[in-house]
């Protein structure tokens, strides 16, 4: 067979130009059984050149071709309404490309084996990625900008898709500059609040756990400097409060707890006091021993405080609490 012609195969029926009985020339369409249509050159039998092909699902692909396969630079439209523009390898995606989903995900950067792979920019409605991809999801380093219900940036590390490693992020609460573990504040890390308060140490699961430094300028509690435990002071800490009394002791959901040492000023403010016992949700509770410093001179004097002694009846300690309520440094 010489020219053009058609030939039915068992695969479909061609119509176009023939070489020695082979499929070859331009503008050749190729109606395969499955409801594929291929139109465009031929060479040695095998789609070769430009082309489109439209397959069964509604899918049409126009640009080069190389032995049968999508091979360089082309355009693939999806029947969902997904648009690839950029370079295929043997059908699939490779090199450099940009993809546009239906909903308006737009993703511009490097591909191999039809997935993102390299350095991308991925925007959705939330926000924009640039950065790293591994097998269509981003890990490497990265830089991420949202602002749908708030503006959130976050640069740093990422792994199989979750912020992971060493990295920044700011958001409504305020910046943080630490270790991550599967998108989770793990590790250690610094929090500067919105309130500029803030917690140096480590962290669990976004909760501030095991020792860390708390400073609040503005709040009731000034600074605290011990353990943590699920985002709570919890075990042993040194607190320092706003009229300069300070706690060293232990510690249970923020509160005093415990066998512990509070430095304050005597009611009658002419002396520093110390008092030293059991500690029951910040309040002092049974015998304590308490030391009397004096402004001048710097003398002292100890005595052990018995709440139920009738001759410490008009002796009383100083109150941990202010006037009004406090959490966590307000």
């Amino acid at each position: 067979m010489q020219g053009a012609g058609v030939f039915e195969y068992l695969g479909g029926i061609y119509s176009g130009n023939f070489e020695k009985n082979i499929r070859d020339g331009p503008e050749g369409k190729m109606r395969f059984t499955n409801g594929s249509v291929y139109q465009g050159d031929w060479k040695n039998g095998k789609p070769h050149g430009q082309g489109t092909l439209k397959d069964l699902n509604g899918n049409v692909f126009t640009g080069k071709w190389e032995e049968g396969y999508r091979y360089g630079s082309g355009t693939l439209n999806y029947f969902n309404g997904d648009t690839y523009n950029g370079s295929f390898k043997k059908d699939n995606l490779v090199n450099e490309g940009s993809l546009v989903l239906a909903n308006k995900t737009t993703y511009v950067g490097s591909f191999q084996k039809g997935l993102f792979n390299g350095e991308g920019t991925l925007t959705t409605r939330a926000g924009t990625f640039f950065g790293d991809f591994v097998d269509g999801v981003k890990q490497g380093r990265g830089v991420l900008k949202q602002n749908i219900h708030e503006p959130v940036v976050y640069e740093g590390t990422w792994k199989s898709g979750y912020l992971h490693g060493f990295g920044k992020l700011e958001d409504s609460l305020g910046k943080y500059e630490g270790d991550w573990e599967k998108g989770l504040k793990k590790g250690k890390g610094k929090m500067t609040y919105k309130d500029g308060s803030t917690y140096d140490g480590y962290w669990l699961e976004d909760k501030r756990h095991g020792m860390g430094d708390y400073e609040c300028p503005k709040g009731y509690v000034v600074g605290y400097h011990g353990e943590w435990s699920r985002d709570k002071k919890n075990g042993k800490g040194k607190m320092r409060l706003s009229n300069g009394n300070t706690y060293d002791g232990g510690m249970v959901d923020d509160l005093p707890q415990g066998h512990g040492v509070y430095t304050c000023k005597s009611p009658k403010g002419n002396t520093l006091m110390v008092v030293e016992g059991k500690w029951v949700r910040g309040v002092n509770e049974g015998k304590c021993n308490v030391t009397l410093f004096l402004k001048e001179g710097g003398s002292s004097t100890s005595f052990t405080y018995d709440p139920e002694d009738p001759d410490y009846a008009d002796f009383a300690l100083p109150a941990f609490f202010p006037p009004v309520s406090w959490q966590d440094g307000e």
